[in-house]
């Protein structure tokens, strides 16, 4: 397999396991309503900081487009980052969630 993939893999294994400890927790969870049926929550900003913060060790260099940072950086590398897809689920504590 391309390191890429090692990489984007071991990020969202990281990110994956806070977002699993954080699930019974969900109700403390302070959320902000984008528009309608889309909400952005502390844990996908958190989630999104682990993913970014794991790449970076590896690509410093890389850029990042991320569903709650927006773009940062510029390269011809560009790393597309949602780092809690299903939030609706997540915040009924539904364990159908995931990272893309």
């Amino acid at each position: 397999a391309h390191p890429a993939i090692n990489i984007a893999v071991n990020a969202a294994h990281i990110a994956g396991e806070m977002l699993r400890r954080e699930l019974p927790n969900v109700a403390t969870i302070p959320v902000t309503r984008k528009s309608r049926h889309d909400y952005v929550t502390e844990i996908d900003k958190a989630s999104e900081a682990i993913i970014v913060r794991e790449i970076r060790h590896y690509h410093p260099d890389h850029a990042f487009l991320g569903e709650e940072g927006g773009q940062v950086g510029d390269s011809d590398y560009v790393w597309i980052i949602d780092p809690l897809d299903g939030t609706s689920n997540y915040l009924h504590g539904m364990p159908q969630f995931g990272i893309s």
